[in-house]
């Protein structure tokens, strides 16, 4: 078959305007090829300057940029978070591990988590679980959290904020997760942090079939606050 220019042309076009299609389905948000990253192309026109309401509570662990109200976290990268019947098709699940220096009881945590596309569901879950044999085991606690559609990946710099009261020991390593309901369309993206891009951290993700681990420079962004 001969190529034309007006040929190529067209297929361009097609091929430019089918993906800009995609992109708006999406809220401007691509995926990585393995689906794990989600990267916003636009930023959110959302701006919520961050107020540190941590005052009195022992840092147990943390890598948000509390000291730089009007950049708490990366808003245009993140870790997906999505349910089985997501845009994905398969559940991608993201957790952030943490080993306290002293015996602590948890009692708050803050996490960013922007919306991606439109969906029947309406949550995700945050826990709080023990270590398994260097992976997210049992958890401790869990919560119900409703996304507020109108904070956007790209967005910045609000958290979402979780109580509880859950003693951890000095040396123990623990997991934040964040993952969805079995029948979740959800999708979401958890914020990177930008306090640190040098040393690497051990994170995990679960892709419908288990935990593995994720060491990279690219940790998701968390709070982990107590007594």
């Amino acid at each position: 078959m001969k190529i034309t220019l007006r040929s190529l042309t067209v297929f361009l076009a097609v091929l430019i305007f089918s993906l800009s299609a995609l992109a708006q389905a999406k809220n401007n948000v691509i995926a990585s090829k393995d689906g794990r990253m989600v990267f916003a192309q636009n930023p959110s026109h959302t701006r919520t300057p961050y107020v540190d309401k941590n005052a009195g509570l022992t840092v147990i662990y943390s890598n948000l940029a509390s000291k730089h109200p009007k950049g708490l976290y990366f808003g245009l990268e993140g870790w997906t978070i999505e349910g089985p019947n997501g845009y994905l098709g398969t559940e991608e699940w993201y957790a952030v591990s943490f080993t306290p220096t002293a015996n602590a009881k948890v009692t708050k945590i803050e996490v960013p988590i922007g919306y991606i596309i439109s969906g029947s569901s309406t949550d995700v879950i945050v826990s709080l679980n023990a270590d398994s044999a260097g992976l997210p085991g049992t958890a401790l606690q869990t919560w119900v959290v409703p996304i507020n559609k109108s904070i956007t990946s790209g967005s910045c710099c609000a958290v979402y904020t979780e109580k509880g009261s859950i003693p951890v020991t000095a040396g123990q390593q623990y997991w934040v997760v964040v993952s969805t309901e079995s029948d979740s369309d959800m999708g979401a993206s958890w914020n990177v942090n930008d306090t640190d891009e040098l040393d690497q951290v051990t994170n995990a993700y679960y892709d419908g079939t288990g935990w593995y681990t994720n060491p990279t420079t690219n940790g998701a962004a968390v709070g982990v606050f107590g007594h």
